[in-house]
């Protein structure tokens, strides 16, 4: 909980603490607020396949989705259900891989390339239909960071609220499994899954956050995808979780 004293001062790195205000999550089992909240206590990576039933995405966009963009549509809808948006951050570390490979495909048979599969195969697909969908005009984003992902929306979030104290931003993650012509890469992070958090500025009285990037920082690696060791920690109300990126390290605390 936050004094008054607490709510001026601010992380050592500077950014302001924040607070989850609502969240939503999906993979293959864990359709529930109530399945996470039980995984959260003996976590393991998601694995498996599971057909998703979607609620908050319009029969004709739904035809158009690929499995990527309607998980994180679907978390993004239960998340922000009811909620004001002021920006929205889109976060994929893969991004719309079996469209891009169907282009491909078609390129080296000399086909004519589907529009449709263009217009979907791009990095923001998700975020672009979620404004579609909800109408959005404010700002949106959408981030590729390699394994730091996560971290760098967290990130585009929370400095948003450092220069808009009043907002509300909308932060989703999500991956898909990579198509089989990559398996002889033996690609890391091969899961499926698509989490969502809706943050704002911490007020007295709040269960808060704050962030402390750190760089070169020797922390050791989890088995956790990030996004999913983030919402184990915040749902197991740890007080310290360090979280390591490409280049740079995490700290998070709660205030």
């Amino acid at each position: 909980m936050l004094d008054n004293s607490s709510i001026s001062k601010k992380s050592m790195s500077g950014l302001p603490n924040i607070v989850i205000e609502s969240w939503s999550a999906w993979a293959p089992n864990l359709t529930s607020k109530d399945d996470w909240i039980q995984w959260a206590s003996h976590p393991v990576c998601p694995s498996g396949t599971m057909k998703l039933e979607t609620q908050a995405i319009p029969p004709m966009i739904k035809r158009r989705c690929s499995q990527l963009s309607k998980m994180c549509l679907e978390v993004a809808a239960q998340a922000t259900k009811d909620q004001k948006i002021d920006y929205a951050v889109f976060c994929s570390q893969h991004g719309e891989l079996d469209h891009s490979i169907s282009l491909l495909q078609s390129i080296c048979q000399e086909e004519l390339l589907s529009p449709m599969s263009f217009v979907q195969s791009v990095h923001n697909t998700a975020s672009g239909l979620y404004t579609i969908i909800h109408k959005m005009q404010q700002n949106c984003t959408s981030i590729a960071a390699g394994d730091s992902t996560f971290l760098m929306g967290m990130l585009d979030a929370i400095v948003w609220l450092q220069g808009h104290p009043s907002d509300q931003v909308l932060v989703v993650m999500g991956d898909n499994y990579i198509p089989e012509i990559f398996t002889p890469l033996k690609v890391p992070n091969n899961h499926q899954y698509a989490v969502a958090f809706l943050l704002r500025r911490a007020e007295v009285g709040d269960r808060a956050l704050n962030a402390e990037f750190l760089s070169n920082q020797e922390i050791s690696s989890h088995s956790l995808l990030l996004a999913l060791e983030f919402l184990q920690w915040w749902l197991g109300k740890n007080d310290i979780l360090l979280q390591k990126g490409c280049q740079q390290s995490i700290r998070w605390q709660q205030a």
